[in-house]
This record gives C-alpha cells, structure tokens and sequence, in this order.
C-alpha cells in the first residue's frame, strides 16, 4: 500500500484506525504518531484525524525527520513533546496491533503487581524460531504447559535481551514483541544510548541490567505484517469478529443473491452492488462502492472498497485490496494489491501437489510460508493478462505486467 503498513483497509478501516479504536475504549486520552513526513499527508492520517477531533482521545502526530529505527521514533516525541517525559509510565506499540487496548492495559496490571513490583513491563510469547528474534533472557524457569492449548500468560523477570542467538544457544524460547509499557527512567537511559537502528533495543537491554522489568508472556503471539502472506491471518481474525450480518441500506443486492452466514457474519457496506445469483458465504466483507457480477461465488473473503469482482468468480478465502478489479476466474488464498488489473481468467493454484508446506524466494533465498494453503500475492498497479496460470505462492511484483496467457512458477 502507499504509506506506511498500518494505513491498509482491511474490512473497511486501516490497521491503524482499528489500533486507536481499540485504545479509546480503553479510556486512553493520549496517543503520538511517529511518522515520517509523507506519511503525515496521508488520507488515512487526515481520517483519523479528522474521526477524533471532537472525542475525549487527543491524538499528536510526531513527524520524525530521518528515521533510523525505534529509539529515533522516541527521541522525537520526546524533543517535540517534552512533557512526556516527566509522566511516570508511557506506552509504546505497534500501529498494526488490533487489540491494543487490551495489550497495554495488561503492560500496566505488571507494573502494579503486587507480588511483582517492576518499572517496567513487556510483551512476549513463546516461539519455535528464537534465532530469528530478539529472545529474552529470564530470571528462573518458565512454567511448563501439558499442551499449548493449556497454557497460560504468566509474568516473569528479564534479564537481557539477545538478538538472533545462533541456534542451540538461545537463553529461552520467548520471544519480545513490540508492546511495552516504560517508566520515566527509560528516557534518560535512551538518551545516553549511541544513536543507531538499534538504540531502542540496546537501551532496553541495559534497562534490564540497572533496574526491575517484567515480561508479561501470553500463550501466542500477536500476529506480524513481516510478510505480505501475513496479511491473510489478520484478515480471518477480523472477518470473524464481525458483531453480525448487515446489509446497508443503500447496497443494491438482488432477490436471488444467496447470503449464507452459518459460518459467520457478512457485511455489505454501503453502495456495494451485488448481482444476480451471486454466492456469499461468511465471514466476509464487501465493502464501499463493491461491484460483484452475476454468478460470483465469494467465500470467507473480503473485497474492499472501489472493487470489482466481475461475472463467474470464484473468491476463496482472499484479499481484493481497494479499486482492484478482477473477473471470471479462481482466486484462492490470495491477496490482489490497490487498483491491480486482473484480466478474465486467472487461476491461482493453492496447494502444493504432495500437500507439503509452500515455499517462496525473497532476497534470493527461498522462505517457508508456514502456510499450506498460498495462492498468488499481486503487487498494487500490477497488470495481468488474461487466462494467466499462477503455481502456489507466486508474488507478483507492483506496477508489473503478466502477458496474458503465462504460466507462473517463479516470482516476478
């Protein structure tokens, strides 16, 4: 998407607007931005702004000059709003967290444990891959679980945090994310940091060393945007949590579109037109200005606003982003970038032919999905021609052009 991650739609409202909800209804008054110059010009900024301006919750945005890295992002709020740094605690999350009210008030339930008295809390989980995150050192055992299915958040001293330990050498298998709650004496610590990418983590570190921090570790991670495949787990965990089916009144659905929620709710968002003998079955979204033709079959899926999902479609399990169009085809598990052109006839395959996990070439080496389900992931502006053939896990580069009639097996 243009601009930063946070800014995609999905459902109906960007990452970012879902994560400042969320701290509303938890009665947070104060949320900063970090963001870069051109970010600040963003439609998705000016909406934000624009929704709260007259609510109980002041958002600041806090342009930082030339980024390099967290504490940089910090360094700014606090040279732009130097009142903050004399508040006893501060949060700090990722703009992409749904249930960030929820994450940061836990952040602060640590920091007035009785039983475990902390200036500082953060947020880990558990993972099978430590030597591709920072994995925290910890004061005494973790508790073990009989099943992951049983386990529960606990809270637990750390002592340090190792980056990307070699394998057979990580200090535990807990992973930090990026949801903290710091108290005051993190700013100056920060400040006396040697300023690089990494300063927020090697303050942090120290942080650990000089004083009482806490981590607060859930059962399971949240959910990462790393990846764009990632995009499909946010995007079951929002569909799902639809309150219920709605049909806006000013949608235009035909008497003989078959709206089958049994599996969860479907939302049409307004202006969406839905033709004749079209499909839906839940969870699914359409949204704002949706087009689906006649004889569309749309399966736990959603298609965001300005989209058009043309006649005889099959949409399993995807993302159409806004203004995308696409028609008389198969797209499974796929994600389709802003304002992509799909011609007729695009079948994506989605499954390997042994059913073994699929795998894709980035930066020239071949990364696993953790998924067994990948279709094609096409870049925004993308063109494709028509009766093109794509092999699992294909991703299609933005603004680039397919010759109709192709037959995808490698990255383009």
């Amino acid at each position: 998407t243009n601009g930063h991650k946070s800014f995609i739609e999905l459902g109906g409202q960007t990452f970012l607007a879902r994560c400042i909800e969320d701290l509303s209804k938890k009665d947070y008054s104060d949320v900063y931005i970090v963001l870069n110059q051109s970010s600040l010009e963003h439609p998705a900024i000016t909406q934000l702004l624009e929704t709260y301006k007259t609510t109980a919750l002041q958002i600041t945005c806090v342009v930082q000059e030339n980024p390099t890295g967290m504490g940089d992002a910090l360094l700014a709020v606090a040279k732009q709003i130097p009142d903050i740094t004399q508040e006893e605690y501060f949060g700090v999350i990722g703009a992409y967290t749904l249930n960030a009210g929820l994450v940061v008030s836990e952040l602060e339930s640590v920091i007035y444990n009785q039983d475990n008295p902390s200036s500082h809390a953060v947020l880990a989980a558990p993972t099978k891959e430590p030597w591709n995150y920072g994995i925290l050192e910890l004061a005494g055992e973790s508790p073990q679980a009989a099943t992951p299915e049983d386990a529960e958040p606990y809270i637990q001293q750390t002592t340090a945090i190792v980056e990307k330990p070699k394998a057979g050498k990580e200090p535990s298998n807990i992973k930090i994310q990026l949801a903290y709650v710091l108290g005051k004496s993190f700013w100056q610590t920060l400040t006396h940091t040697a300023k690089d990418q990494y300063s927020f983590e090697t303050a942090l570190n120290q942080t650990m060393k000089d004083e009482s921090v806490y981590a607060w570790v859930a059962p399971k991670s949240l959910p990462s945007l790393k990846y764009a495949w990632n995009l499909l787990r946010f995007q079951k965990t929002i569909l799902q949590a639809q309150e219920k089916t709605t049909i806006h009144p000013t949608a235009r659905v035909a008497d003989s579109v078959i709206i089958d929620d049994s599996t969860g709710p479907i939302v049409i968002d307004e202006q969406a037109q839905i033709s004749d003998f079209a499909k839906i079955t839940g969870p699914a979204y359409i949204g704002k200005n949706v087009f689906v033709g006649d004889y569309s079959f749309i399966r736990q899926s959603s298609i965001e606003k300005d989209a058009t999902v043309g006649a005889n479609t099959e949409l399993v399990r995807s993302v159409i982003l806004a203004g995308a169009t696409v028609h008389f085809g198969y797209i499974a598990d796929s994600i389709i970038g802003e304002q992509a052109k799909i011609g007729a006839g695009l079948i994506t395959a989605n499954k390997r032919i042994d059913r073994g996990e699929i795998r894709t070439k980035l930066k020239g080496s071949m990364t696993e999905t953790g998924k067994r389900q990948l279709g094609v992931i096409v870049g925004n502006k993308a063109q494709i021609g028509v009766g093109v053939r794509t092999m699992p896990g294909i991703l299609i580069s933005p603004e680039s052009t397919i010759l109709p009639g192709s037959v995808l097996d490698k990255n383009t």
